[in-house]
């Protein structure tokens, strides 16, 4: 072999041993969980931080890891390609046989030393190399933000999850339900709570929030007590204020701040005055880490918004809850029905329903990649604002509006098309 196939066969290690350096980086991180980290007795330290921030963004820190061991696997390729291909081929008396034969000796050796060997060492120690190697797969993490943005807007939750698989702590919990379960310990009950707790990991604020059509907000202008009246007549505690419009939210009145303004003759009673600063939050945060980050700053209600910077919905800490443990409802509540079977094959549904919820609940399989909701699934079917009446087929689903309010759907009446021929097209 020449200098330059030297050189070559070098520069190849080289790139195997980073590869298999940033593979074990990652799978060290990611045997570990935010609450685990945080209960492993470490500081605070720049390592803790760091991993903190890659669990906490966990499908970005995934795909910048495939993509960086991508890369060197590509640039090992093409150098064994035309360094240690050429000197095979001369051995061989073909070129193309020693090109593929450097490949395939090369796919063996990365499979073994870059792949597996790493992730049997991760397992084994993963606290120690995750905050040895955190530097490293943090830098790799941020060299490819862009392009990992770019992937997390193609992608459902649900499909980026499916992607990295589950986390271990999730893992590990679900064996344990399991065991519990089968030993008869563990009730159907607990179960389901478990179950949602795991649950909320995977879920986004936009999939568990108040949409903006049903925030109940007041203006700045509107005087306390019509405030407070307003408040009383829709069974809330707690009212946004906003000037102009619900894209400028200034402030979050509680009910009881004004009711002691109104007692009080010499406190203001202006809604300026009284209203406390709003906390704003995007909607793609997920949902159990807004749980936590909500019980420690004791906040009860946020005003979610969009990516322009809109207000999408907000969110309290009652509809976090109701996701673990059901609706919470008390005497003030009005009984409401999200899903009534008017007959066989036939279902009235609340157009809010998460399609991946109903879908489980009632075996259909309607596509939920671009839309969370029923009513969203709808509209963007029809490609317009329906009238009480029409239809729509979904896949083998028809889809027929129940109730409309204000130009939006409410509820939404579910047939399967196999067992209902009558439904034609849309708006007929």
């Amino acid at each position: 072999m020449d200098p330059v196939s030297w050189a070559g066969l070098a520069l190849i290690v080289v790139l195997t041993l980073a590869s298999a350096l940033l593979v074990l980086a990652e799978s060290a991180a990611l045997e570990l969980s935010r609450s685990s980290l945080a209960d492993m007795g470490h500081a605070p330290d720049r390592s803790t931080a760091r991993l903190l921030v890659l669990l906490e963004n966990r499908f970005r820190f995934w795909v910048s890891a495939r993509m960086g061991s991508t890369i060197l696997i590509f640039a090992s390729a093409a150098l064994a390609a035309t360094t240690v291909g050429d000197e095979l081929g001369i051995a061989l008396s073909s070129r193309a046989g020693g090109v593929v034969l450097a490949i395939a000796l090369l796919a063996v050796v990365h499979a073994g030393l870059a792949r597996v060997a790493p992730r049997i060492l991760a397992q084994r120690h993963p606290s120690h190399l995750a905050h040895k190697l955190s530097m490293l797969a943090f830098a790799q993490y941020l060299l490819f933000i862009p392009a990992t943005r770019l992937f997390e807007r193609l992608l459902s939750p649900a499909e980026q999850q499916a992607w990295q698989g589950p986390d271990p702590e999730d893992e590990a919990v679900i064996e344990a339900v399991e065991e519990g379960t089968r030993e008869g310990s563990i009730d159907e009950l607990d179960v389901e709570m478990i179950t949602n707790v795991i649950a909320l990991g995977d879920r986004v604020v936009r999939q568990v929030m108040t949409p903006r059509p049903d925030i109940v907000a007041v203006s700045i202008t509107t005087p306390l007590r019509d405030a407070l009246q307003t408040a009383y007549d829709r069974g809330v505690s707690r009212l946004p204020v906003y000037d102009g419009d619900l894209d400028e939210v200034i402030g979050i009145i509680h009910v009881r701040d004004g009711l002691a303004a109104l007692l009080e003759p010499t406190q203001a009673t202006d809604l300026h005055s009284l209203a406390r600063e709003p906390v704003y939050i995007p909607d793609s945060k997920f949902a159990d880490q807004l749980f936590r980050e909500m019980q420690a700053a004791n906040t009860h209600m946020a005003i979610v918004v969009n990516e322009y910077g809109d207000t999408a919905g907000l969110v309290t800490i009652e509809d976090l809850l109701e996701e673990i443990v059901g609706e919470i409802e008390d005497e003030y509540d009005t009984p409401e029905v999200p899903i009534e079977a008017l007959g066989p094959g036939r279902t009235v549904v609340d157009a809010g329903l998460p399609i991946t919820d109903l879908n489980e609940e009632l075996g259909l399989n309607l596509p939920a990649d671009d839309v969370d909701t029923l009513g969203g699934l709808a509209f963007s079917a029809f490609g317009r604002v329906p009238a009480v009446g029409d239809s729509v087929n979904v896949g083998d689903t028809t889809l027929r509006v129940h109730e409309i309010m204000e130009n939006r759907i409410t509820r939404l009446e579910i047939r399967r098309t196999s067992t209902d021929d009558d439904e034609n097209q849309a708006g007929e």
